[in-house]
């Protein structure tokens, strides 16, 4: 939330059957990876989220 001075890290879970058709990415260190899920499927990963969305660090401005 660029405008307000606010950003969250969150933490979920996703059915491991949606994200194994998506490859991870080295975007830095060998420890730093992360999947790239296109804008066009993002309804899709929000169907396939396992319980609860965790916010783990709030940022403020």
């Amino acid at each position: 939330m660029r405008d307000s001075g606010k950003g969250f890290v969150t933490k979920f879970q996703v059915a491991k059957s949606f994200m194994e058709q998506y490859e991870i990415h080295q975007v830095g260190t060998i420890h730093h990876t992360e999947w790239w899920i296109p804008a066009e499927d993002l309804a899709q990963l929000n169907d396939h989220i396992v319980g609860t969305i965790d916010v783990i660090h709030e940022f403020s401005a």
